[in-house]
């Protein structure tokens, strides 16, 4: 079978079963790692430690085997292949920067999210989850010094943003979209499991949104570097925005386009960040699929 000259060794439907249970074999193992290097106490230098063991075992690892047993050609069913284009990449910088206000936003609504009372326990569980993985990013910056904000930016960013954008852009968009189904579906069926897999379902929204974001940038440019960029600068704005706050005390791009009288700040982030990605959507035209 193939797909733009793609050549898969392997049937639709067992690509999918292989991909689950190359996913599951790499979870054990890096869980089995997690929990060694956790043993005795957890302290900011293990927690780095078991961070990029997880991402290299249960996101890059997982990737590169399925793709090297799919097709002759892996970098080519990863998107890796191809350099990213100049133009696009300042689209999508320019992106991410004006969509700070509106992303702002959406994560204060969600956040505010209430189940029903009768699902009171679920809430409560979400919750806690949600706080447990705060709790694990604010001990992986440790001292909230510059060398541990340079460390920490490596790891919650560059190597975040490629191992999860291997494995989920990558890999398992371009599974689903190489197995018939439409690539509308397929980029928000990832979304929707790249946001899930995070169990911050406080921040589930906001997150699905970056998700399809990423997933049409893979789509438009064929090139898996282009939204390694963009989640690469996410989360190093994120970061930031989280180690400013917490070595001077004070905030401000989170809090951009969250209070009432800054409404118009977020309709204006909404309309420059809809431009952009609409400009980014034709400068690549030429490359949809």
């Amino acid at each position: 079978m193939t797909n733009n000259n793609l050549k898969f060794l392997i049937p639709t439907g067992k690509r999918i079963w292989l991909f689950l249970l190359v996913t599951l074999l790499c979870m054990v193992v890096g869980s089995v790692l997690v929990s060694i290097i956790s043993m005795n106490g957890i302290t900011p230098t293990k927690i780095r430690i078991a961070t990029v063991m997880q991402d290299l075992t249960m996101f890059i690892l997982p990737a590169i085997i399925v793709a090297i047993i799919c097709t002759r050609t892996p970098a080519k069913l990863l998107m890796i292949d191809r350099k990213p284009d100049f133009t696009t990449t300042i689209l999508v910088i320019g992106t991410l920067v004006a969509a700070i206000p509106f992303m702002n936003w959406i994560i204060a609504w969600n956040n505010c999210f209430t189940l029903p009372e009768s699902l009171s326990n679920v809430e409560q569980w979400m919750r806690l989850a949600e706080n447990n993985a705060s709790q694990m990013t604010l001990m992986l910056f440790g001292d909230w010094s510059i060398a541990a904000y340079i460390l920490s930016l490596s790891i919650v960013a560059i190597l975040a943003g490629l191992s999860e954008e291997l494995y989920f852009r990558g890999t398992l968009q371009r599974l689903i979209a190489t197995s018939g189904v439409n690539k509308h579906s397929a980029i928000w069926i990832t979304a929707i499991i790249f946001s899930a897999v995070h169990m911050q379902f406080f921040g589930f929204v906001p997150r699905m949104l970056l998700g399809a974001y990423f997933g049409y940038l893979a789509v438009w440019t064929k090139s898996l570097w282009i939204p390694i960029i963009a989640h690469t600068l996410n989360n190093a704005l994120a970061a930031t925005a989280l180690w400013q706050s917490h070595r001077n005390g004070y905030e401000i791009i989170n809090n951009i386009g969250t209070t009432h009288n800054q409404l118009w700040i977020t309709a204006l982030s909404l309309i420059v960040t809809t431009t952009l990605i609409y400009m980014t959507y034709k400068n690549n035209k030429a490359l949809k699929e």
